[in-house]
Order: C-alpha cells, then structure tokens, then sequence
C-alpha cells in the first residue's frame, strides 16, 4: 500500500513540475522568441566609414577616375567616395591613396552633407551630364579657407562653364578669355553679385583649367 501511495505522489509531482516549465517555456517564447526559420533577420549595422552610392553615381564617378582631361583633385576625391563605398575603412583608403585620414574624413563628410540633395536631383529626366556636375560641385574646393564659402558649388560649375566657352557666344570681339572680361560676363549674367579677376584666376587654377587644354580662356590678368 505505500509502495502504491509513494508511486502516485511521485507521478503527481512530475505532472506538477512538467506543467510549471511548460508554462516557464511559454512565457519566454513570448518574451523572447526562439530563433528559428521564420524569424526575420536582423539587418547589419552599417560601417560608420561607409557611403551608400547609387549605380548611376558610382558610374559617373568611375568614369570621372578614367576620364583623361579630369583635374587630379577631382579624381583622388572620387577615389575616395568609391573607397568607402566599396566598404573601406577610412584608414585604408589613406593608405591606398597616400593621404591623410583628416583628408578622407573631410570628403566623406562633404558627401553625406549633400547626399540628400544629390538623390532627389537624380531623376530618370536628369541627364548624366548634369548629374556629372552635381557631383563635381560635391567635390570642388571652397574659397576663402578660414571664412564663409562665398560662391555654391553651382555658381562655381558656371564660371568654369563660362570659361571653356567661345567669348564671340557672349558678344565679345576677343579670341580668348582674360580674367578681367571673365569677370565682368560672370557679373553681367547675374551668376555672382560681385567678383574679381583675382579670385577668378584662383579659381580656374585650383580647377586646373590651363591654356593648352581650353581654347578659350588665357591664363593672363591685366
């Protein structure tokens, strides 16, 4: 008879025990679902170096690097954006490009600043070339080192436009550009208030645009 009861009790216990951690494994799974199948999977963090390029950019970029008449500047800053792009640390890209880490920090702060405006102008409509000026104004030069940038990128890309194009097009009787007249046609088409023909000998020089590449702008100030 205790042998019966002893059996009984012990059968009563494990039911007890076996409903308590059936209903423990419940509450976890709610609380913490088991990974399995059909658990969605959890995304990657983001390297804090990288950039994220659209196939249309990382082209035109690619094709600015190729590009044989593009300024050396322009080029090793597409460089960069193509670096951490492609997942690079900033440290290897310095490395890579025989520059300092500041230099590679800089641009890709630059190119998230204007991220956001570079996808919304890229419209199927949009054609390359204007997006291939958008990203050179990412890329160009500030003026002034120190003080407030005085001129947009986009005024920056006009004047050099201006530059390449034949002063007869404005009505001028001159075979080539002098930064003086340059001037005064950047200030009579309204794409600057104001400026000089030292800044805009400057410019053209930091954008290395040089005589014998461009017909029409003369490397000379009066």
């Amino acid at each position: 008879m205790f042998d019966i009861l002893s059996k009984l009790w012990i059968e009563f216990n494990g039911q007890v025990v076996e409903s308590l951690l059936n209903g423990t494994r419940a509450v976890l799974e709610v609380l913490n679902p088991v990974v399995g199948t059909d658990q969605p999977a959890v995304a990657k963090p983001v390297a804090r170096g990288v950039l994220e390029l659209s196939a249309r950019q990382r082209g035109l970029l690619e094709g600015l690097v190729k590009r044989p008449t593009a300024a050396q500047r322009l080029v090793k800053r597409a460089r960069i954006i193509l670096g951490l792009a492609a997942g690079q640390t900033p440290n290897q890209v310095a490395k890579a490009l025989g520059i300092m880490r500041q230099t590679v920090y800089k641009w890709r702060d630059r190119w998230r600043a204007a991220a956001a405006h570079l996808d919304e102008a890229e419209m199927p409509e949009t054609p390359d070339k204007r997006l291939m000026e958008l990203l050179e104004q990412v890329l160009l030069d500030g003026y002034r080192r120190g003080k407030p940038v005085t001129f947009s990128p986009e005024q920056i890309v006009k004047i050099i436009a201006l530059a390449c194009e034949h002063p007869k097009a404005s009505g001028r009787s001159m075979s080539h550009w002098t930064s003086k007249t340059l001037a005064a046609e950047v200030r009579q088409r309204g794409i600057v208030k104001t400026i000089c023909r030292a800044t805009i000998s400057r410019l053209l020089k930091e954008a290395k645009i040089k005589p014998h590449r461009s017909r029409y702008w003369l490397n000379a100030c009066p």
